[in-house]
């Protein structure tokens, strides 16, 4: 793509280059009845607009906010005059290989910065003298006061904002300011189709059905990038959730102020350059099963995948994610020490075959992964180990065939009928995530990856943007697949996920009509033995007696906790309730990154201490943190186990799987009582 330079640019007279938003009431959110018009007209199912916000009167105080999300050139400017190093992690790993150094062209450096997180964001924003906006202020100033459903006005309209056509390059993208038709009536620029951007969360946002789970995020994503296609993505009440520290190629941000910046600049020298579309990436036909398929390990769990026929792609697979008995996975990398994570990979056939083997404690655990015409076979077996658990191993996709934050790609096979995920609910369990699951949405108890409705033949199907082309997901029948909204993972789960001595699975890449692929859709597998939903749920039946009464302890910890809590943080009343009139509650929430089912729990889980409300003017619940916790050994993990009580009360009735269970299996309820002085169990 053709890159032409922006006339003018200046970071430092961005970063002073403000728009006033008035004090005053405003329209927030969307209608139901809008929501259901609008999923009507675009044919898909009404939860896919379940995340866009909800339809209420605001009113904010008067703020200052940044006219374009920040540039790259700007965070440039505060990485060197910082110091602020981003690390390399698991959520960078491939699609920034893949992008490429995002400071590296000068004609870029006026593109809105992304692959930040929300803590990026809020270190330059201090660093700036602003702060992140709330989604209450980013709102106002994308729509002003009369409730339209894109900056524009309340109908699509194609020189507003730019839309995916479909096998888009990941790292599509344009100047700031490139579609001033896009404007929004405060002249706040690229509120749609430029960036996604993290914003504070104020309103709790909706449960879905059944589910009775809150996403525990302080910060999720406003607004849409050029990689979304559909125009009600592109409306301003569009909302991406999954975990406020994940980085990924289309986050970006921008920043407000409480008063007027002393420096103001009102009118920018700045100029945007002519718009150039970037162009879809062509499939290579011709290289079909003519050039072999590559598999690149790294230095822990996880490996790449290569597939010359689809360009400007990667595969990431975590092989495992979480921890497997004593083996750390691919989320141990980088931040616990080399030995729970490095693996000596063996690598043969010129990266056609890989593998590795790990010894521990008197348990080993080996995988193997090989190239077999389309398709990359895998396959895990421990010895001395509990059963494995393959819902573990993540199969994280940056493709511009396949990568769809909007269930556009995502399909399950009915009999010979392709169906689409957009046509069905989404997960009930997992309402942060805008989770998708092939058909267990609506069903009592489904969760993401554990549970819901088996898929036979076993197999998680995405079909190209344009083609023919297909990518597929394989293991045993009767599994599950799931995977999160706007992250690129797929996992395979269900009761099948769980095999007692080895298991395995397959990735099919096939670039050609769907009925070639078909052979590959059945996997025979000696692991899903006909014994084992027998023992497994022998297992599950111990486990439910067992943690009985960890659950009544857990109960009595979180009240004490309260209770401790509550004595240091009532005065803590926020801004945001005082100018909502809120009756204030204060109560102390959990939430963590659980990466296994082996009791091994990560050492940066966090709890929260939350403000929250329902009886306040705008009659939605609200939420605001005013202190947090790191968890970083087993005894304060226990405690992120209090607001999944309702989880578990489900799983203790017979529902679900028994992954809670799972995770507490190796804890004991009495560690939870040494966090608190004087108590005893």
């Amino acid at each position: 793509m053709m890159c032409l330079f922006a006339a003018n640019y200046s970071p430092e007279e961005l970063d002073n280059t403000l728009t006033r938003i008035p004090a005053g009431p405003f329209l927030f959110g969307m209608t139901d009845q809008e929501k259901q018009a609008v999923a009507r007209e675009a044919g898909v199912h009404p939860e896919m607009l379940h995340h866009h916000s909800h339809r209420q009167l605001l009113t904010t105080k008067e703020f200052w906010i940044d006219k374009y999300p920040v540039t790259r050139g700007q965070f440039l400017r505060f990485l060197k005059a910082t110091g602020y190093q981003i690390p390399y992690n698991g959520w960078l790993v491939a699609w920034r290989e893949l992008l490429g150094d995002p400071f590296a062209d000068p004609a870029k450096l006026s593109w809105p910065m992304t692959g930040v997180n929300s803590e990026d964001a809020a270190a330059y924003a201090k660093w700036a003298g602003k702060r992140l906006p709330t989604e209450i202020e980013w709102e106002k100033a994308a729509r002003g006061t009369d409730g339209r459903l894109y900056a524009w006005g309340n109908t699509w309209k194609d020189s507003a904002c730019f839309r995916n056509p479909g096998n888009l390059p990941l790292g599509a993208g344009f100047p700031v300011g490139s579609f001033p038709e896009g404007a929004s009536p405060y002249g706040v620029m690229d509120m749609a189709g430029s960036v996604l951007q993290w914003v504070e969360v104020v309103i709790a946002p909706p449960v879905a059905a059944g589910s009775g789970r809150q996403d525990a995020n302080n910060y999720f994503l406003a607004g849409s990038s050029p990689l979304h296609q559909q125009p009600y993505n592109h409306m301003i009440s569009h909302r991406l959730s999954w975990h406020e520290t994940m980085r990924i190629y289309d986050g970006g941000f921008r920043c407000v102020s409480d008063a007027k910046p002393e420096t103001l600049v009102s009118n920018p020298k700045y100029v945007a350059p002519p718009v150039v579309a970037p162009k879809p990436v062509e499939l290579r036909a011709d290289l079909f099963l003519k050039e072999p398929i590559r598999l690149e390990p790294l230095g822990w769990a996880t490996f790449k995948i290569h597939v010359p026929w689809f360009p400007e792609s990667v595969w990431a697979v975590d092989c495992p994610e979480g921890r497997l008995g004593p083996f750390g996975g691919a989320n141990q990398w980088p931040f616990e020490k080399e030995s729970e994570w490095k693996i000596d990979w063996k690598v043969e056939d010129g990266g056609r075959r890989i593998s590795y083997a790990r010894e521990k404690d008197g348990k080993k655990l080996n995988f193997e992964a090989w190239v077999e015409g389309a398709a990359v076979e895998y396959r895990m077996s421990g010895e001395n180990m509990e059963p494995l658990d393959l819902s573990s191993f993540c199969f994280k996709t940056f493709s511009p065939f396949f990568s769809s934050q909007e269930r556009l790609t995502q399909n399950r096979l009915d009999g010979d009928t392709l169906v689409r995920s957009r046509d069905l609910p989404v997960s009930t369990q997992w309402p942060a995530s805008f989770g998708w699951t092939l058909g267990a949405g609506d069903e009592p108890g489904a969760s993401q990856f554990t549970s819901g409705k088996a898929l036979d033949p076993g197999a998680a199907i995405f079909k190209a943007y344009q083609g023919p082309a297909y990518l597929i997901f394989v293991g045993v029948p009767g599994v599950v697949a799931g995977g999160n909204g706007w992250v690129p993972c797929t996992h395979l789960g269900g009761p099948k996920r769980l095999v007692e001595k080895n298991g395995g699975g397959r990735i099919v890449f096939w670039a050609g009509p769907f009925d070639g692929v078909k052979k590959y859709l059945k996997y025979d597998s000696s692991t899903a033995s006909d014994n084992e939903p027998t023992q497994n749920q022998a297992r599950h039946s111990e486990l439910q007696k067992k943690h009985r009464e960890f659950g009544k302890q857990i109960d009595k910890v979180a009240a004490r906790l309260l209770e401790v809590e509550t004595k240091k943080t009532r005065s803590l009343l926020t801004e945001t309730f005082q100018r909502v009139g809120a009756k204030v509650d204060v109560r102390v929430e959990y939430a963590g990154m659980w990466e296994d089912t082996n009791g091994q729990l990560p050492p940066h889980v966090k709890g929260r201490l939350i403000l929250t409300s329902e009886g306040n003017t705008t009659r939605m619940p609200i939420r605001v943190e005013v202190g947090a916790f790191h968890a970083t050994n087993k005894s304060e993990c226990l405690f992120e186990m209090c607001m999944l009580r309702a989880e578990l009360d489900q799983e203790l009735n017979g529902q679900g799987d028994g992954g809670i269970l799972d995770r507490v299996s190796e804890l004991q309820a009495s560690e939870i009582w040494r966090r608190i002085p004087g108590e005893k169990p």
